[in-house]
């Protein structure tokens, strides 16, 4: 028997095109561990190295999505622009 978690839909149709790689590593555990996510846990999990897990986490921020929070947030408290206009950088 395999072990799975769910994610909400928009997480993967709306959110997950407008990030990095290493932003999707930290979006999909801290979907997966919502109640465990500290910065070694994070690194540990994710196995970003510290410089790239304090960018994604601090995107997150900025984009109106904190990690300690995300079990919560809803398509309507995400920043939609910071993270178009942020692609359109990349």
């Amino acid at each position: 028997m395999f072990n799975s978690f769910q994610v909400p839909n928009w997480y993967v149709d709306d959110l997950m095109p407008l990030l990095s790689e290493a932003e999707v590593k930290v979006l999909m555990f801290t979907a997966k561990h919502f109640n465990a996510t500290t910065f070694v846990r994070l690194q540990k999990g994710t196995g970003l190295p510290p410089t790239i897990l304090m960018a994604a986490i601090q995107m997150f921020s900025d984009a109106n999505m904190p990690l300690t929070e995300l079990a919560q947030v809803s398509p309507e408290d995400v920043n939609w622009q910071f993270l178009l206009e942020r692609n359109k950088r990349i």
